[in-house]
């Protein structure tokens, strides 16, 4: 039995995960370096940069996992389909393929590992690891 204050938690994190589609599209626009006719990127180590977006995915994944989590699976894809609906929507029409695919792929292969490692079928490095000398 769900509480109200699980209830809660469950609806913003809903909310949250799908106010993260909206926020990268806007951050790939608008925020770093911004080159001519492509995304804005941000630099992310080693010499690298990235698109500015990806700092949603973490806030994505755990709001995600929360859903996960307090809801279950179905609650999660559900969030998965509402948030692919909601980049559809709301991204420019130069983006709207790059985000819906790359947002419904990642998403839906992150809910496999996280409901898979739940399981307890992902074990820690440390179980896989060869001793020296046994």
């Amino acid at each position: 039995m769900v509480n109200q204050a699980q209830m809660e938690l469950i609806f913003l994190a809903f909310i949250g995960f799908a106010a993260m589609i909206p926020a990268a599209n806007y951050l790939i626009g608008h925020f770093g370096a911004c080159h001519p006719g492509g995304p804005c990127v941000i630099p992310v180590g080693f010499g690298l940069e990235a698109p500015s977006g990806v700092l949603m995915v973490g806030l994505a994944l755990v709001l995600r996992d929360v859903i996960h989590e307090r809801a279950g699976i179905a609650w999660a894809a559900f969030a998965i389909v509402v948030g692919a609906l909601v980049s559809y929507s709301t991204s420019p029409a130069a983006l709207v393929m790059a985000s819906v695919t790359s947002f419904v792929f990642a998403e839906a292969a992150d809910l496999y590992v996280y409901a898979r490692c739940g399981t307890g079928i992902c074990r820690p490095p440390s179980y896989y690891q060869v001793r020296l000398g046994q």
